[in-house]
């Protein structure tokens, strides 16, 4: 769905309006028709809108114009999600591992899963818009603790509070809680239900959910009405927060048991067609319930026997696998236990599911940029289980990264950064308890591996990043976490040259947080490296890593490990040829200061340019890389888009430091392109 008419204009004003205004804006329009038979209505008139009769038989109240917020649901940009501050409200005090001076410095699982969260948003926060207009309409939230008179005069831009609390709204669809109380129903199920659910005097209002057809896409509106159009055809009014302001609705025909409602403009066109029937995944009623329902059971906590609150249902202990990516890049996953049965994509992208007790869910994110928009499941396997993950770039065209995160109930341990060319099928094969990983490359890779664990005994817990793992085509490297012996280790097999990595240890425990960072750890091939973390007592002290070559089970060699000034300095670029710099502006410095905080740089700076007519992104793209190759970067930009710009990213998260670009093409030929580089460190 493209919601934004706006276009190029010559004035540094005026573009950086449009590049905010982009930054908020649903997209792109193509055809996914459904088959014959789907309940049509001549009610839905042009851009897709439903003229109503005005005679509900069911009537909550709720408006859009009225209760709806004013702006589009948005993805990813220059906007706060969760903050340990948010997890704490959602898991209580047993998310933070330390909450000295009233500051919630989280377990490092419960930060990893608020990660990922925050990473699926970036699709888009339909679920927590819903949620979000249905709170306010019941009387849970006050528009005015976010600077508005009405839900529907808040505004996006500078609201962090918001924001916010639209993120958390959001993660309701994760909340075990929420989760059990779904009514599951057919088409004709929904019609009777919310006839019921919507009478005079209800208390409860409610959320609906669907999917497309092969269940992926999913979307969370708001229904407050139920119209009847004669014949056992039914319109089930809505509010679409892709559609602000508008009446939409979904068409029920009870004869078929069928539904169908249609995202696009154009309602004679067959583009963005939701429907479904009794052989599809079901529609889901959410209700929003009392406050408190939404302080959850923690899963992810070590001290997880213990409840949030006296209504949380007991949880299966299970692990939760991210496969982070581009939504409209086809990198998939497929996960195997240790019996050959499966979860997940095969190689020609058909789903399957023959693992017990394991499932995979698509997050309800309302495709906000583009129908063909698919973010990958998240993947749900008993918590004793090992498996082994094939990472597939067979669908790719181009090289595309991704990353690869086991959490449970006390631990997390992943790979990051992996960088797949098409046809490129990599594997991580991972412990059940988060113990042990081994990774294994078709192409040179160096990767970021990653693992922590929280002892609920010790109170004291432990994160590690190793960073840049050089590991050749062929090779693998392996890490453990020994917690016993209170050791790290890492080897590699099938390099040919000795790697140079980087290494992040944190340590916290009810005092607060202390880190530990070296970035000139050496491993030859075949070597493996053991940390004796548990040794390390902070307060800037060496540790010592116990070397045993070519990995025959005798310590070589024991050196100490200084700790390093944790520091990043701003890449440098030369001017980009052919470009013209334009003055910094309020406006400028406002924007690139709203991407400096959206990417973590603590510290930034920009240049804005004025690009031939002529320029292309390719040509833009391929000469950052380059700059950045020189400055010592590996790796290509991350690419992302919104509406009219393209971003390309190369962010180091552990020194907050990098290049963002945003690249505005020329929208004739004639007038110039632009280009924004805002640099942190």
């Amino acid at each position: 769905m493209s919601c934004s008419s706006a276009r190029l204009a010559r004035s540094s004003l005026l573009i950086v309006a449009l590049v905010l205004l982009a930054l908020s804006a649903a997209t792109s329009v193509s055809l996914a028709q459904g088959p014959e038979g789907l309940p049509v209505s001549s009610s839905i008139v042009e851009g897709g809108a439903f003229k109503s009769s005005g005679a509900l038989v069911a009537d909550v109240g709720f408006r859009p114009d009225m209760n709806g917020l004013p702006f589009e649901n948005y993805g990813a940009g220059p906007f706060v999600n969760l903050t340990p501050a948010e997890m704490q409200r959602l898991f209580g005090d047993q998310a933070c591992a330390s909450t000295e001076g009233g500051n919630c410095v989280l377990h490092p699982q419960v930060k990893e899963i608020m990660d990922r969260w925050n990473k699926s948003m970036e699709g888009g926060h339909c679920f927590g818009f819903s949620f979000f207009a249905l709170r306010a309409y019941k009387g849970q939230l006050n528009p005015s603790e976010f600077g508005a008179p009405s839900i529907s005069q808040i505004k996006l831009a500078d609201n962090d509070k918001f924001q916010r609390e639209i993120a958390f709204s959001f993660v309701q669809q994760f909340n075990p809680v929420v989760k059990n109380a779904i009514i599951k129903v057919t088409a004709a199920e929904a019609i009777d239900k919310l006839l019921e659910l919507m009478k005079p005097g209800a208390t409860e209002l409610y959320s609906l959910g669907f999917y497309k057809a092969d269940g992926n896409g999913g979307h969370e509106v708001t229904p407050f009405g139920v119209e009847d159009l004669g014949n056992g055809l039914y319109a089930i009014l809505i509010w679409d927060n892709n559609w602000p302001n508008q009446v939409r609705a979904m068409l029920v025909d009870k004869n078929t048991n069928k539904w169908a409602y249609s995202a696009a403009i154009n309602p004679k066109e067959p583009s963005e067609m939701y429907w479904g029937d009794t052989t599809t995944k079901p529609l889901e009623l959410t209700p929003i319930g009392p406050s408190g329902m939404w302080q959850a059971y923690c899963p992810y906590c070590a001290n997880g026997d213990g409840r949030a609150v006296a209504n949380a249902a007991p949880i299966l202990k299970e692990n939760v696998i991210f496969l982070t990516r581009h939504p409209q890049q086809p990198i998939h996953a497929l996960i195997t236990d240790d019996k050959g049965r499966r979860l997940g994509f095969t190689p020609d992208g058909k789903f399957v599911s023959e693992i017990p007790n394991a499932r995979a869910e698509n997050p309800k994110t309302g495709p906000h940029k583009s129908w063909t928009e698919v973010e990958e499941p998240i993947y749900y396997v008993p918590a004793d289980l090992n498996v082994t993950i094939t990472i597939d770039g067979s669908l790719l065209k181009t090289k595309q990264t991704a990353d690869l995160v086991l959490i449970g109930a006390g631990y997390d341990i992943g790979v990051e950064s992996i960088r797949l060319k098409p046809n490129q099928k990599d594997t991580v094969t991972l412990s059940g308890d988060g113990s042990k990983l081994t990774y294994k490359t078709e192409s040179s890779e160096s990767p970021d591996l990653i693992v922590a664990v929280q002892d609920a005994k010790t109170k004291v817990d432990y994160g590690f990043l190793v960073k840049g793992v050089d590991v050749d085509g062929g090779g693998t490297i392996n890490l453990a976490l020994d917690t016993a012996k209170g050791k790290l280790s890492v080897s590699s097999a099938g390099s040919k040259k000795p790697g140079t990595y980087g290494l992040l240890m944190e340590r916290i425990d009810e005092k607060g947080e202390q880190v530990f960072w070296h970035d000139d750890l050496q491993l030859a091939p075949g070597d493996s490296g053991y940390l004796n973390y548990a040794a390390w007592s902070g307060n800037k002290g060496a540790v010592q890593l116990e070397i045993d070559r070519k990995s025959d089970g005798t310590i070589d060699e024991k050196v100490e490990l200084t700790d390093d000034e944790l520091v990043g300095q701003a890449p440098q670029v030369a001017d980009i040829p052919g470009g013209k710099q334009i003055a910094n502006t309020p406006d400028l410095d406002k924007l690139a200061a709203n991407i400096a905080k959206w990417v973590g740089f603590t510290k930034s700076t920009y240049e804005a340019w004025e690009l031939p007519a002529t320029s292309t992104w390719e040509d833009t793209l391929t000469y950052y890389d380059e700059q950045m190759l020189q400055a010592g970067w590996d790796g290509e930009g991350e690419i992302d888009e919104f509406d009219d710009m393209i971003f390309g990213l190369w962010v180091d998260e552990t020194t907050k430091t990098g290049l963002v670009i945003i690249y505005v093409p020329s929208p004739d030929g004639v007038q110039p392109a632009f280009d924004i580089a805002v640099f942190g460190g």
